[in-house]
C-alpha cells in the first residue's frame, strides 16, 4: 500500500517491535532486551508502533502529485 522508503522503514519498525516483544516472551528475564526493565522494555515494543502510526497518516495525509497542498 505505500511507497519506498517507507515501506522499508515500516517493515523494520515492525520487525523491531515484534522481535522485542517475542525475544522477552521466549528468553523472559534472559532477553538482551530485559536490561532496560520492564518500562524501557514496553517502550521499544510501543514506540515502534507509534512512530509507524504517525509516518502512516503523514503518508496518506500527502499528495499523490507531490505538489503542496
Amino acid at each position: 500500500m505505500v511507497r519506498s522508503p517507507l515501506r522499508y522503514i515500516t517493515a523494520a519498525l515492525g520487525a523491531i517491535s515484534l522481535l522485542t516483544l517475542v525475544s522477552y516472551f521466549v528468553m523472559g528475564s534472559a532477553s538482551p532486551m530485559a536490561v532496560f526493565g520492564p518500562g524501557g522494555l514496553e517502550r521499544w515494543i510501543a514506540y515502534p508502533v507509534v512512530l509507524f502510526v504517525l509516518a502512516f497518516g503523514g503518508y496518506l495525509m500527502g499528495d499523490a502529485r507531490g505538489a503542496p497542498a
